[in-house]
C-alpha cells in the first residue's frame, strides 16, 4: 500500500495531476511558441525596461537626440549615405568628417569640448536604439578619444571643466529670504510665488532631481495626524510625498526615508517603494526652510483634502489622529502648475504641469537678485543634499547612493 504523504509535501500523483493541470490551463497552442521563437525580435524584446522618456534618451535630454538624428541625416543625405548602414558600421573616418562637418555648421553655438563628449554620448545611444548594435569596437572608442581632443584643438573649444554650483542650507537660507522680501523678484500669480518656494524647499530637503519634483501629483501625497508624543493637545503632522519620475530601470524602488536635518529620524528605513517622509520638527528654528507650511497651503488653496469641513488650515489641529485623505477628483493633478490666458486675464491651470522653462527662468533670476556669482539651477540643491549627506557621520555612503537613487559613489564622486 502506497504510503500517504507528509503534510506539506507533494506526492508524486500530485505533482503529475498539477503539470497536467498546469499545461491544460495555457492560454496558447505550442504552435504559438513555435512562431514566436522563429521570429523572436531579440533588438525589441531584450531591451531593459524603461520609461519612455528614458527609451528615448536615457540620462539625455530628448533635444539632444533630436539633434544628432537632424545632423546625421543630413550629414548622410549630404554624402549621399545610408544612414542606419552608416550607423551600424561607424568606421573612424566617417566619425571624424561628421563631426567635423558638425561642428562647422554649429561653430557658433557649440563652444565646449565637454559638449563634443556629449554629442559622441548621444550619438552611441541613438545607434544602440536605431540598430540594436549595443557594443562598440573598443578600438573605435580609443581613438575617438583623439578624434576629439584635435576637433577641439582646430574648432579652439572651452577645455576648462565647468564649475558646478553648490546650495549649501545657509545659501538656500539667503535665496528664500530675497525670495520673500526683494521687490527685485517679481510674478505674474502669486501661485507661482508659493510654488517655486516650494519647489527650492524640497530640492534642499530630498535632494531629489527635478524632474522628480515637478512631476508630483496630488495622488502621491499623504497628509496624516499623529498623537503628539511631548503629551501637547495639538496633533503633529506627518507629510508623504511618492517620487514617481526617478531616473533608471523600473524595478524596485526605496519606499521611504525620513529626513529633515538628521532630528527625528537618524537611522533610513529602506523598503519597496519610494516615499520621503518630510516630519514634523519640534520648535523648528527656521521656517524659511521648512516646505510642511508651504505645501500644506497649496493644499488649502485647491481645496484638496477629501474631509468636507477641512477647508482651513485652523480644522485640522481640531481632528484625532488620522490620515487625512486627498479628493478622487484631485487624482492626476499636477502639483506645480502653469498659467493659461483667458479672457479675464491669467489664471492657473488646472491640469496643465508647470513647465520646465518656467522653473529654470525663474531659480535663474533669483540666484541673480540674490547676488549670486554662479548661476542657480535645479541641480544645486542636488549637489548640496549629497554634500551633507556625505558629511554625515549617520548616513553610510551605500545609504546616501540610495536617496540620491545613484547606482554607485562613482555618479556622486563625478558629480
Amino acid at each position: 500500500m502506497r504510503k500517504p504523504a507528509r503534510e506539506g509535501t507533494v506526492s508524486a500523483d500530485d505533482e503529475g495531476n498539477t503539470l497536467e493541470t498546469s499545461k491544460d490551463s495555457c492560454k496558447n497552442p505550442a504552435e504559438y511558441y513555435s512562431r514566436t521563437e522563429e521570429n523572436f525580435d531579440a533588438t525589441r524584446l531584450t531591451q531593459k525596461n524603461l520609461r519612455e522618456r528614458e527609451r528615448v534618451s536615457p540620462g539625455l535630454d530628448h533635444t539632444a537626440v533630436v539633434r544628432v538624428v537632424l545632423h546625421r541625416d543630413k550629414y548622410c543625405q549630404f554624402r549621399d549615405k545610408d544612414p542606419l548602414e552608416t550607423l551600424k558600421l561607424i568606421p573612424i573616418q566617417i566619425l571624424h568628417n561628421f563631426l567635423h562637418w558638425m561642428l562647422q555648421k554649429r561653430s557658433d553655438s557649440l563652444r565646449a569640448a565637454s559638449t563634443l563628449q556629449t554629442y559622441w554620448n548621444t550619438f552611441c545611444l541613438v545607434r544602440k536604439k536605431e540598430t540594436g548594435c549595443h557594443t562598440i569596437d573598443p578600438l573605435i572608442k580609443s581613438q575617438m578619444h583623439g578624434v576629439r581632443q584635435r576637433l577641439a584643438e582646430e574648432f579652439k573649444l572651452n577645455t576648462e571643466k565647468k564649475l558646478k554650483p553648490i546650495m549649501r542650507a545657509e545659501d538656500e537660507f539667503e535665496l528664500l529670504k530675497t525670495f520673500w522680501s526683494s521687490p527685485e523678484f517679481t510674478v505674474e500669480h502669486e501661485r507661482l510665488r508659493v510654488q517655486l518656494a516650494l519647489l527650492l524647499q524640497l530640492a534642499g530637503i530630498t535632494g531629489n532631481r527635478p524632474g522628480a519634483l515637478v512631476g508630483l501629483r496630488y495622488e502621491h501625497i499623504k497628509v496624516t495626524l499623529l498623537r503628539n508624543p511631548s503629551g501637547s493637545e495639538w496633533p503633529s503632522v506627518l507629510i508623504e510625498l511618492m517620487f514617481k519620475n526617478t531616473t533608471g530601470y523600473i524595478g524596485l524602488k526605496m519606499r521611504s526615508y525620513t529626513h529633515s536635518a538628521s532630528i527625528l529620524c537618524p537611522t533610513l528605513k529602506l523598503h519597496r517603494r519610494y516615499t520621503c517622509g518630510i516630519p514634523d520638527v519640534p520648535s523648528e528654528p527656521c521656517l524659511l526652510l521648512c516646505p510642511r507650511i508651504t505645501l500644506l497651503s497649496l493644499l488649502f488653496s485647491d481645496k484638496a483634502f477629501a474631509a468636507p469641513g477641512l477647508t482651513h488650515p485652523k480644522k485640522q489641529f481640531e481632528l484625532n489622529q488620522q490620515e487625512l485623505p486627498i479628493k478622487g477628483s484631485m487624482t492626476g493633478v499636477p502639483l506645480f502648475r502653469r498659467l493659461e490666458s483667458t479672457v479675464h486675464g491669467l489664471r492657473v491651470s488646472s491640469i496643465a504641469a508647470a513647465t520646465d522653462n518656467w522653473r529654470r527662468g525663474s531659480m535663474a533670476t533669483l540666484g541673480t537678485v540674490t547676488g549670486f556669482e554662479l548661476p542657480v539651477g535645479p541641480h544645486c540643491f542636488r549637489r548640496g543634499n549629497g554634500e551633507a549627506l556625505d558629511n554625515s557621520s549617520l548616513i553610510s555612503d551605500s545609504q546616501r547612493n540610495l536617496i540620491l537613487q545613484h547606482a554607485s559613489s562613482a555618479v556622486f564622486q563625478h558629480d
